[in-house]
């Protein structure tokens, strides 16, 4: 992912893409937690029994979704010709 970066910015592009999976990770099990335990606290307020399984297959079935979406996108990404990779 940093072969587009300039010598002079590595350190600076190696640090934002640091972050940037950080700020990922972060956000994702943000959304995940919502999202699996957004019904269970709905069904706690309304006095009824929590569905726990049916909370996880939903949640699994985002994330296996997501997780497809995301394979696609890596063929959209632009490569390095194999001469710039090798340095000559």
């Amino acid at each position: 992912m940093l072969v587009g970066a300039p010598e002079r910015s590595a350190g600076s592009a190696s640090g934002l893409q640091s972050t940037m999976v950080q700020i990922g990770s972060a956000v994702g099990v943000a959304v995940m937690g919502v999202v699996f335990l957004g019904p269970i606290a709905k069904a706690a307020t309304a006095v009824a029994r929590a569905d726990f399984s049916g909370s996880l297959q939903r949640t699994l079935y985002y994330e296996a979704g997501i997780f497809a979406i995301t394979a696609l996108l890596v063929f959209l990404m632009p490569r390095a010709r194999r001469d710039e990779e090798t340095g000559g």
